[in-house]
């Protein structure tokens, strides 16, 4: 088995560097803490225009149609320039999950704006830390005429304060689980 980065993924790891290397200097980090949101905006939005946000997501809605190992090169990088980014809950936790599992009309209206740093999401799954509370939420979700009313709490939702939509998992019946773009 060949464990060696091939040349797309080099390239990947390489540009996610150096952009945030170029930018993220001691002086910029001090700046990005003294703000409200924390979050790196300017790099997110270079990020975004180098194509990097849609590393994992499909060509089909802007994509790189790259994968998981790819989504974690880039996230190699951010963790090693302690880039304070939403990569992990808007690209991983949630688009990688909308493209698996959201209908046609949610992956067109929701993940070209990901790829194009236009929409920052997170993800509202635990409400306990068990294996039990990942597999079975207790959040419900219930139809309301043409919408879902959820019903539940959701305590630790990681970049919930610069998230424009929330991607929750709510049980639909006593058995089953969905998973809920809001």
């Amino acid at each position: 088995m060949d464990l060696e980065l091939d040349e797309n993924q080099r390239s990947i790891a390489d540009l996610t560097l150096q952009i945030l290397r170029e930018s993220l200097t001691r002086e910029r980090l001090h700046a990005i803490e003294a703000t409200t949101d924390h979050i790196a905006d300017d790099e997110w939005k270079k990020l975004a225009t180098a194509g990097l946000l849609g590393v994992p997501l499909p060509e089909d809605v802007g994509g790189g149609g790259f994968g998981l190992v790819e989504a974690c090169l880039v996230l190699e990088q951010i963790g090693r320039t302690v880039a304070p980014l939403p990569y992990l809950q808007t690209v991983v936790g949630a688009a990688m999950t909308i493209d698996a599992f959201g209908t046609p009309a949610q992956r067109q209206a929701i993940l070209p704006r990901v790829v194009d740093g236009s929409l920052v999401l997170a993800v509202a799954l635990p409400e306990r830390f068990d294996e039990l509370a990942a597999s079975l939420p207790a959040t419900t979700a219930t139809r309301d005429g043409a919408a879902w009313r959820l019903d539940g709490e959701k305590p630790l939702v990681p970049m919930a304060h610069v998230a424009d939509r929330l991607l929750v998992s709510a049980r639909t019946s006593p058995s089953a689980c969905g998973v809920f773009p809001h």
